[in-house]
This record gives structure tokens, sequence and C-alpha cells, in this order.
């Protein structure tokens, strides 16, 4: 009897600990699992075109030739895209810096209502806000975040 029960606490020792493991691992792979997908969907669609030049040339040749389709098929066009968008972000970083020196964003917020409905709500704490003050915050080139320096007036 004394046998069983310590059988049974092994096994559910072991159990417990083959669990955890296995609950480690996926979280160690976890990173990895999208790369193993994609690596599984191009392997699925070449697979055909390696078994097709490998019944006509050896292995080594048609193992070349497919790394070299796939190179041409899917590397390229996602390098020539990833520069395309670069050069996106980057004339969308110029066309802001151009708003910012032009002045667009202040004369937005000085010829707007929001500015003076928001300086009559800030009235009540003796606080007033200008278009240039704002330009300043939002658009600071010196600092990673903005900071709004707040005039009080008493």
């Amino acid at each position: 009897m004394k046998e069983d029960s310590s059988r049974g606490i092994i096994l559910w020792f072991f159990l417990v600990l083959f669990l955890a493991s296995t609950i480690l691992l996926g979280w160690l792979i976890q990173p990895f699992l999208p790369i193993i997908v994609l690596a599984l969907v191009v392997t699925g669609l070449f697979n055909p075109i390696y078994r097709r030049l490998r019944n006509r040339v050896s292995d080594a040749v048609a193992s070349i030739t497919t790394c070299v389709i796939i190179f041409f098929v899917l590397f390229i066009p996602i390098v020539l895209f990833a520069g395309i968008l670069s050069k996106e972000a980057y004339g969308l970083y110029l066309m802001g810096k151009t708003a910012v020196s032009s002045d667009q964003v202040k004369t937005f917020f000085e010829n707007s209502q929001i500015l003076d409905r928001l300086n009559v709500f800030l009235s009540t704490f003796q606080i007033k806000l200008t278009g240039e003050e704002l330009n300043k915050a939002i658009f600071s080139s010196n600092r990673q975040t903005p900071s709004l320096q707040i005039s009080l007036h008493f």
C-alpha cells in the first residue's frame, strides 16, 4: 500500500515537472513562432518546385536553384518595399519639419477658436496659452518628449 502511494506521488511530481518544463519551453520558443510559421509556409509553397527540379538535376543543384528562386521571389521585393516605405517616412518627416518651420501650426492655433475656448477655461486657474507656446511644446526638437511651459499671469 505504501509503495502505491509513493508511486503516485512520484508520478504526480514528474507530471508537474513535465508540465512546468513544457510551459517554460513554450515561453522560450514563443518569440520565434512567427518565423517558424513563415518558414513552414515558404517550404510548403516552394517544395513542389524543388521536387520537379530534383527529378531533372542533382539534389545540390535543385537546392541551390530553389534558394535562388526564393531569394528573387521573396527577399528582393521585401527589400524594395522597405526602401520605398523608408523614403515615404522620411518625406513625412520633412513635411512635418517644414510645417513647424513655416509656423502653420502656430497660426492654426492662433486663428482658431480652440485656443480661445481653452484660455477661457484656463483663466479660472490664471493660465494663458499662446500659439507659440503650443508650437514649442508639440514640436520641440531638442527633447524626446514634448513639454509645455505655461505662463502664469497674476
